[in-house]
Parts: C-alpha cells; structure tokens; sequence
C-alpha cells in the first residue's frame, strides 16, 4: 500500500473521517476516532455491518446522512468495507478519482490492509477541523438507505478505458465527413463545465485521450462520471446532426456496436 496515495486521499479538502472494517480485526478508525466516542464508534461499525449485510447483492457503494457528516460505504473484496465520513467542501470529480485509488491500494493489501492502513495514517497529521469532538451524548443513527442511493454496481458501471474506445470510434466515424480539424474543434466546443473532464486531450488526429493518474484500465467510472461523458457526446452528436443528415442514425446503425450504444446512448434503443 503506497503511503502517497493513503497521505493524498486523506489530506483531500472535505475528507472528515475514515475507517477500514474487514469483520474479523478490530476496525480502525481515522478522524472519526476522535470526534467519536467509544461507544458512538461501536454503534456505527455495527450499523453499518447490518447495512452491508442487508445491501441488495451487486451494489458496492451507496451514501447516508451520519451526524454532521455525509458518508459514503464501499464494499470491496475479501470482506473488507470501507467508511468514507465527509463534509463541505468536497470535490465529488476529485473524490471519486482519489477514492478509485485507495480502493485498488487497499486490495492489493486484502491480507494484512488494515494493519497496513493504520501504520501508514498514524504518521499523517490530523487536520484541526478533526480534532473536535461530538457531544457524548450525541446520537449515533443509520438508517438503510433508500435504493435511488445506492450506486450501481461495479460489474455494471464500465471502464473508462472501454468508453474511451466507443468515443473514439464516434470520432473516427465522423472525420469520414468532416475532416480531422473540425471534429476535433466541436468535441472542444461541446465539452461541459466539468474539471473532471478538463482531463481529457483531444489530439489534432481528433482522438480523444485522457491524462488522468489512473489508467483507464484501471478507472472504473462512477455514475457522475459516466453521466458527464454521456452528455459530452450527445452534444457532439447534436452538432453534427446539424450538417450531416439522419447523423444519429448512422451513428449507431453503422458505426457503433450495441454495447458501445448502451453506453453511450442508454436513452436509445439500439
């Protein structure tokens, strides 16, 4: 487990709190160990252990209200569950870049990852706002959450690498009409006010590459992620349907398999 990626995700602005639970070791909590009492810290582990167990098969991630925190659960393999506690402030684009690390690191690590995690955090400072305890008497709820909160599971949400490739083969389908030099300027000019997709370079051969720090291999896109791609395309699309006529339909009728459809363009049927 790379300290460096430990170290970044837990000095994120609007990280709160962690803790690392695999249902055999004690869990380990960082942050929250000191803004929780003992027992407030035993409530939530056992709360949130019921709410795994009861978790509908296939969702690995979803959010609740905890306090005055907003928390997020990820369930990763080998039984370990991970507790993201957060407040205002956070980056979403950049939690879920962060947090798709930590995940990885933390697998690799599946054997020994909480004794590994807190070695490592023990030796990061604690940002002040951590430092302020609740009220003993604070109440510590956890409710299931409602199922539009939980996340779609990760053997459904894709790789960015496999929607980088349908993308690019919408890119190459349209320089066939347009030329190299104007696609590449409306995929530019249809980008959304997104920083997450400040990522992206678009090459003057019109392709599209990502730059971020995990490789696209690895970057399993979150709901917001692959909303945001999403509509850049469809605002690509829609400009060009604008000089190249029934251009949605040759789209997906001769240049995109059905899965590269789905992904893109789940509103449509194939």
């Amino acid at each position: 487990m790379r300290r460096e990626v430990v170290q970044d995700f837990l000095n994120l602005p609007g990280i709160t709190g962690v803790a690392l639970m695999d249902g055999r070791s004690r869990p380990y909590f960082y942050g929250a160990a000191q803004t929780l009492n003992y027992q407030q810290r035993e409530a939530l582990t056992q709360g949130i252990q019921q709410v795994v167990a009861t978790t509908p098969p296939g969702f690995d991630t979803f959010e609740f209200q905890f306090t005055r925190h907003h928390a997020y659960i990820h369930k990763l393999d080998h039984g370990i569950t991970l507790l993201v506690l957060t407040a205002e402030g956070l980056a979403l684009s950049n939690y879920h870049q962060a947090i798709a690390q930590l995940q990885q690191e933390v697998q690799h690590e599946a054997t020994n990852a909480i004794a590994t995690f807190r070695l490592i955090a023990s030796n990061i400072p604690l940002p002040p706002a951590l430092t302020t305890p609740l009220s003993p008497e604070a109440e510590v709820s956890l409710q299931y959450p409602e199922t539009t909160d939980l996340i779609a599971p990760s053997a459904s949400r894709c790789l960015l690498q496999e929607m980088l490739e349908a993308i690019n083969q919408v890119s190459h389908f349209t320089t066939q009409y347009l030329g190299n030099t104007v696609v590449g300027n409306y995929w530019k000019a249809t980008r959304p006010e997104a920083d997450w997709l400040k990522q992206f370079q678009i090459e003057r051969t019109a392709q599209i590459r990502y730059q971020g720090h995990v490789a696209p291999t690895q970057h399993r896109l979150s709901v917001e992620e692959q909303q945001y791609l999403q509509d850049w395309t469809n605002a690509f699309v829609d400009r060009c349907a604008k000089v190249i006529r029934d251009f949605p339909t040759l789209l997906t009728q001769s240049a995109l398999t059905e899965q590269q459809c789905v992904l893109l363009f789940p509103h449509l049927t194939h």
